[in-house]
């Protein structure tokens, strides 16, 4: 069965709308007037800005899995003061019924990563909410600046959405590009000569309260509730702008549970989490990690090691060599957070037998196989791969260690490992989850105050470098991204309540609404709070899927920011803030204890099924550290 493509070309083109606040230019633009950068808030469909990202692509491009000539499409689009009013009519032209299932509509949002000043002033953060008759998007720039734009849906339905052409785009670009969004119509069957009509509207807005506040000026339908996930019995408020009473609600089995909400003529769902008791939840993770993750051969070099494990076949992963060279499946890098995870829930209180034995064997494979004498610190015991990321998750499982046992070699180690990241790494490498104030308050009340200074030298000499870039740092792995933005936030923090200097503190305040313009606010436990990322799946995950992988772990970055600027600022809001991104984070887990390295939200990934949690475990555990320290 061919797909047929109906392409809104003809419309993009027809006008340039230059009296309102949003407006298609001569060039099929989408522009807000008075913008000083003049942001196009959608991808070029021509090929020039991504090859594959053609015609077909094009906003309003409505792709139906029909036979050509069964369905046809009409379209409008009009002024309504300052915004724009479109809307596509899908009529059945045959004598039969035909089901609009697998039809989508294509809204190619700009959002992607080039250059960290092209972002943070000509691409969005597109926080998608396509659920039902009260659907919407909240577009912000990714430099937090407005004006910023807003769709939401005035008449139909949709069921979730798509995202495409990632696979198309070569190399690791497509790790930078979020893909062709398209929203899914509701699986509804259209009588002959029956027609379905989808509209939506667009807006300019100042930020999110100004959106909330616009939606529901505009007849749109905002919902929230107090909290998005719960223990098992706990009680959770679900708020709607046409209603002052909450629905009160009590999740009663561990799991997903999506709530229907409707009010006002309108309706969406609310994504609702609950697990069994957070203590208990977290340790069954770790007995699982402790009695299936830790591999064990004496006189093999990965002895101790920590590895990923395949849901599916129930085995630890070992292939990583073999399928290209996947240094994000091996033994070492991230899943370092593993051993962090253990240690700083052993600090407070987990007392599995097995934990501080894995441990020191642990520590053992880190300092022979992954290190030289020297502390130059490789990805793998290959030691093909130096990153410097890993220097930072040794030294904290280093420190880690020492308040466990008291073992002052640990302490030589951590310093050791951190000069070494600067050695070989320099002063303005975003490395993530540095332990600055742990280590520095680690050594003082050691009485290794020298240490603490020629570290402190080093953090200062970072820091300076941080504060100049501010929010337009270096390329990475990735040219731009939350956990770009997110760990230089954190870096600062601590820097400020180790010396308590004013600088550092402002360097936070220019970080925070960058930071947050990540974040969206969707009721949603995969999405409420939880900042965007997309490619981890493809990396760290067996289905090797380009998808929207939310949440993923290092949304804790946030929330070890947040939960830091709490301290600084006085504002507990953003305690709260931290603690509940961290809870998020547990839909990664499962009540057996197993493991899953993303959750694959978007519903189709470049024409597969998502919606789902990784098969394979891999370092997905390091938000227990993040949860240890904030939960």
């Amino acid at each position: 069965m061919k797909t047929q493509v109906i392409m809104a070309a003809a419309i993009i083109a027809s006008a340039a709308f230059s009296n309102g606040a949003v407006l298609f230019d001569e060039t099929g633009a989408l522009k807000i007037d008075g913008d000083k950068y003049g942001m196009n808030w959608i991808l070029r469909c021509d090929g020039t800005q991504y090859a594959p990202v053609i015609a077909e692509d094009s906003w309003g491009t409505v792709e139906l899995g029909v036979r050509s000539g069964e369905l046809g499409v009409t379209r409008d689009r009009r002024e309504d003061g300052n915004d724009l009013v479109e809307n596509v009519t899908i009529s059945n032209r045959s004598d039969q019924a035909v089901d609009l299932a697998g039809a989508k509509i294509k809204f190619p949002f700009n959002d992607n990563y080039t250059t960290a000043e092209e972002c943070v002033t000509r691409r969005c953060n597109a926080h998608l909410w396509p659920f039902g008759s009260a659907a919407w998007a909240c577009l912000i720039r990714m430099g937090g600046e407005a004006p910023h734009l807003g769709w939401m849906l005035t008449k139909g339905e949709v069921d979730g959405y798509a995202v495409s052409k990632r696979d198309k785009v070569a190399g690791h670009d497509a790790s930078n590009f979020r893909g062709v969004f398209a929203f899914l119509m509701p699986d509804k069957t259209l009588s002959p000569g029956e027609t379905y009509t989808l509209e939506w509207r667009l807006f300019s807005h100042d930020g999110w309260e100004d959106f909330k506040a616009q939606l529901v000026k505009r007849g749109g339908l905002w919902v929230e509730a107090d909290k998005y996930v719960a223990q098992v019995g706990e009680e959770i408020a679900v708020k709607n702008s046409a209603s002052s009473a909450p629905l009160r609600l009590c999740v009663n089995q561990p799991g997903e549970t999506n709530v229907m909400v409707e009010a006002g003529g309108k309706w969406t769902r609310v994504e609702l989490l609950a697990v069994s008791d957070y203590r208990k939840f977290i340790e069954r993770r770790l007995d699982f990690i402790l009695d299936h993750q830790q591999y064990m051969k004496d006189g093999d070099v990965r002895d101790g090691a920590f590895l990923p494990y395949d849901n599916e076949t129930d085995a630890q992963y070992f292939d990583w060599l073999a399928e290209t060279h996947r240094y994000d499946m091996d033994e070492g890098r991230e899943r370092i957070g593993i051993g962090i995870a253990i240690a700083e829930w052993m600090k407070r209180g987990y007392a599995n037998p097995k934990a501080l034995p894995a441990l020191k064997k642990y520590a053992h494979f880190i300092r022979a196989a992954l290190q030289r004498e020297d502390y130059k610190t490789f990805s793998e015991v290959l030691r093909e791969k130096h990153r410097i990321y890993n220097y930072a998750w040794v030294a904290r499982f280093y420190f880690d260690m020492y308040e466990l046992t008291g073992d002052a070699q640990y302490l030589d180690d951590g310093v050791g490992t951190i000069l070494a990241m600067f050695k070989y790494g320099g002063h303005n490498f975003y490395v993530i989850d540095l332990p600055v104030r742990q280590s520095i308050e680690t050594l003082r009340k050691a009485g290794r105050e020298e240490d603490a200074e020629r570290l402190l030298t080093e953090y200062r000499k970072a820091a300076a470098n941080y504060l100049a870039n501010g929010i337009t740092p270096p390329k990475s792995e990735m040219y731009y991204e939350q956990s770009i933005i997110s760990p230089a936030a954190q870096f600062l923090a601590e820097m400020f309540l180790v010396t308590k200097e004013e600088k550092y503190r402002k360097g936070c305040e220019v970080l925070l609404p960058v930071l947050e313009a990540f974040n969206g606010h969707q009721p949603s436990w995969h999405l409420n709070d939880v900042g965007i990322r997309h490619w981890d799946g493809y990396w760290f995950g067996k289905r090797r899927l380009l998808g929207d992988t939310m949440p993923h772990y290092w949304s804790c970055i946030s929330a070890d920011f947040f939960g830091l600027w709490a301290e600084i600022a006085g504002d507990k809001a953003y305690a709260r803030r931290a603690s509940e991104i961290c809870k998020a984070n547990f839909g990664l887990f499962a009540e057996d204890g197993r493991g899953g390295a993303a959750w694959m939200y978007t519903n189709i990934i470049n024409g597969q099924p998502g919606r789902f949690l990784e098969p394979m475990a891999n370092d997905e555990t390091y938000a227990l550290a993040f949860a240890a320290r904030w939960l």
